[in-house]
């Protein structure tokens, strides 16, 4: 199972963006996108799994099948409708 990014990975590559500016101002500034770039990717694989644990805590649990879209937003108001709301039901 892949896990995020590796931590000498990202050292690594914040070395490699340090060694080939000589700008203070510009290598913050890439090292500051690239870490929006890494946590971006986390919280996507984060995100994901959330999802795809609620998928399968809906069908598994209440018996509800989800809309066969894969809107994040709409995984949280199914669980939150199948929670409070016991005669709901998902298409």
């Amino acid at each position: 199972m892949k896990r995020g990014l590796p931590m000498e990975k990202i050292i690594t590559d914040i070395y490699e963006i340090m060694k080939h500016s000589s700008n203070p101002i510009e290598i913050e500034e890439k090292i500051q996108s690239y870490m929006w770039d890494t946590f971006s990717e986390i919280m996507g694989e984060i995100l994901g799994k959330i999802n795809q644990t609620i998928k399968e805590v809906c069908v598994k649990f209440f018996s509800v099948q989800l809309f066969p879209h894969d809107l994040g937003h709409s995984i949280f108001v199914h669980l939150y409708l199948i929670l409070y709301n016991h005669s709901y039901r998902a298409a």
